[in-house]
């Protein structure tokens, strides 16, 4: 990717809004929220992508490489994964 943020489900929806809310919460520029056609940058999708990455891993996530997910265990009644 060239950093351009798309979408076939619209902009406006609550769950793209929700994406976009999130990128600008790790670095992303505001304007984002605004723009008809979005566009980050590779070199700002990086360093946001890292900071997000570094977030989750305070928060106890781990990132594996070159595997492939088998499965999801999901919290019962929560809908929350906890584990692959």
């Amino acid at each position: 990717s060239d950093g351009k943020l798309t979408t076939r489900i619209g902009k406006n929806s609550e769950e793209v809004r929700s994406v976009l809310q999130r990128l600008v919460a790790f670095g992303a520029p505001e304007r984002i929220l605004v723009d008809g056609k979005p566009h980050l940058g590779t070199d700002r999708l990086v360093r946001i992508l890292k900071s997000l990455r570094q977030h989750l891993e305070a928060r106890g996530a781990r990132f594996v490489f070159n595997c492939s997910v088998a499965d999801l265990l999901v919290e019962p009644g929560g809908g929350r994964v906890a584990g692959v």
